[in-house]
């Protein structure tokens, strides 16, 4: 099962979507994250969040799921 992870800030990086998106479609954007606070191994979820109502994933939708190692 692995190592329990451990939450470092819920609401690291936002990104503007181009406009609005219709169920079922797509648009690929593209991030510019932040540097991590020290070296390790991160796993970066990616959430669409409804300002001041929801998370997507609250709702049942699926993150997005970005592995990252950071080395000293």
């Amino acid at each position: 099962a692995g190592e329990p992870r451990t939450l470092i800030d819920f609401d690291w990086h936002r990104a503007d979507l181009p406009g609005d998106v219709e169920p079922g479609a797509a648009v690929e954007i593209t991030l510019a994250l932040p540097s991590m606070p020290a070296p390790g191994a991160y796993l970066v979820a990616i959430d669409l969040v409804v300002e001041g109502m929801t998370w997507f994933a609250e709702r049942g939708s699926r993150t997005a799921a970005l592995g990252i190692v950071v080395r000293a």
